[in-house]
């Protein structure tokens, strides 16, 4: 895992308020993790882009497997266009000036 990614992830947990985005449980009550919305896979690195797969926006911070495997969009590629549009345009709004 490279640092940029570590940042990432730690920003997450941030985000999240140590709570899980999926059952709202804290974190450190099961077994800690980041789940990827759109999978971490070699075909959706390829497809997607490194940039996409291992942004912020793509991690939800959650308390198990269970709820890692409830974060999975892949199957629904209307919510993967969604969150891409929206990395997209947070990038855009950071780099313009317009802040996180």
């Amino acid at each position: 895992m490279t640092a940029r990614e570590k940042e990432e992830r730690v920003a997450r947990y941030n985000m999240s308020g140590m709570r899980c985005e999926v059952c709202g449980e804290p974190i450190l009550s099961g077994h800690p993790q980041i789940a990827h919305c759109i999978a971490d896979t070699k075909a959706n690195n390829a497809k997607y882009g490194w940039f996409f797969i291992q942004h912020r926006l793509n991690y939800r911070a959650v308390c198990s497997l269970k709820c890692n495997d409830a974060c999975n969009i892949g199957y629904d590629k209307g919510k993967v266009l969604d969150l891409l549009a929206d990395i997209l345009l947070y990038e855009m709004k950071k780099h313009s000036g317009g802040g996180e």
